[in-house]
């Protein structure tokens, strides 16, 4: 579905996770940015990374990742 979005001339950019609902419904739509993105946001929102753990697994299909961070004195 990327791809037709792009062929469309819609801006989708990597990360993107677009899917047609398969009742008619509205399409569904995530923005998954990169790891690397994540942690440059927060260090340049003035945060320091202490702490980051994957999971738990959902049906071995995806896992959230959990990032401790606190602020910069």
């Amino acid at each position: 579905m990327n791809d037709a979005a792009r062929g469309a001339g819609l801006p989708v950019v990597d990360g993107e996770v677009m899917w047609e609902a398969s009742d008619g419904s509205p399409a569904y739509y995530h923005y998954y940015p990169s790891l690397d993105e994540v942690r440059a946001w927060l260090g340049g929102a003035g945060f320091a990374i202490l702490d980051e753990l994957e999971g738990p697994w959902h049906d071995d299909e995806y896992a959230y990742r959990h990032i401790l961070a606190q602020t910069i004195a």
